[in-house]
């Protein structure tokens, strides 16, 4: 029925429910989770800064953070599937 499941997480719990329940589909039709986070860097400064003269000593440090959350958040969804013997992708 369903060969790929579209997950993004935000780290919230709504987000792991929801990833609860695309695990128990994806185990009920055979078909993949893919794990999805975005980090939206528009959203560092305010828009009265424009992107290209925000200064990158203060982004860079942002986005790792920001990344080091995303991939914890991709980890929680792997043992997720895991324990429930779901083939997962993350992005």
């Amino acid at each position: 029925m369903f060969s790929k499941i579209l997950v993004p997480t935000d780290g919230s719990e709504t987000a792991r429910k929801a990833a609860k329940h695309a695990i128990e589909l994806a185990k009920l039709t055979g078909g993949a989770v893919i794990v999805l986070s975005v980090i939206d860097r528009s959203t560092f400064f305010a828009p009265a800064v424009p992107g290209l003269a925000s200064p990158t000593h203060l982004i860079e440090p942002l986005e790792d953070y920001m990344r080091q959350l995303a991939e914890k958040d991709l980890a929680e969804v792997e043992k997720l599937c895991a324990k429930k013997a779901s083939r997962q992708r993350g992005s």
